[in-house]
């Protein structure tokens, strides 16, 4: 009898958190959790101030899993990232999960926001890359022009 009961308040539960689907199987219907997003390598992403210097390169991830599977859309100053968007003589490259920027100029300076999302609920990440110029870095040192 307690097995039952079990069994009844389980069925219940993943009623109540589910959606109803037709399958394409010989099954009536099938069960599909709705799972919202969540960042599944967070050590990854603790550094959230990176800066770098031009020329160089950095790599920005933001994995994620959830059900149904997340979407992703990276931003740069709250603006979305076209798909192969090279800028100011840069390269951009956007792989499912990471944000690639190489051969960085100054203007690749800014916020970088990676979106994701699915039906059951939404997260975000921001980073803030600082391209410097070498004589940014060194003390009391000037631009020659």
């Amino acid at each position: 009898m307690m097995r039952r009961a079990y069994l009844t308040f389980w069925m219940t539960y993943l009623i109540q958190m589910t959606e109803v689907t037709t399958c394409p199987s010989m099954l009536r219907f099938c069960l599909f959790a709705s799972v919202r997003p969540r960042f599944t390598e967070p050590a990854k992403m603790r550094r959230r101030v990176i800066e770098r210097p031009v020329g160089s390169s950095v790599r920005l991830k933001c994995t994620a899993s959830g059900n149904p599977h997340p979407d992703i859309i990276w931003l740069k100053d709250s603006k979305p990232l076209a798909d192969e968007e090279g800028g100011a003589g840069g390269e951009r490259k956007k792989k499912r999960w990471t944000l690639s920027l190489r051969n960085l100029t100054p203007e690749h300076s800014g916020k970088y926001t990676c979106h994701v999302s699915n039906k059951a609920g939404e997260i975000n990440a921001t980073y803030k890359v600082e391209v410097i110029r070498k004589f940014d870095r060194e003390a009391g040192a000037t631009p020659s022009q």
